[in-house]
């Protein structure tokens, strides 16, 4: 795989699983409601912003 390739899988990735954690907090299950609760999910979101800012370390 390409880097450009692999820049955009982890992206894919990360996205996928903070809207998955977003979806099983939403409905109340454990531990995402306690991770959005005490601020991982935000974590997750400050994650993904510097994965898309720093793509170009990837090559």
């Amino acid at each position: 795989m390409d880097p450009a390739g692999m820049a955009d899988a982890v992206l894919d990735a990360q996205r996928t699983t903070a809207a998955l954690a977003r979806d099983l907090a939403r409905r109340g299950r454990e531990p995402q409601v306690t991770w959005a609760r005490q601020g991982h999910l935000a974590e997750l979101d400050r994650r993904i912003a510097w994965t898309a800012a720093h793509r170009h370390l990837a090559g």
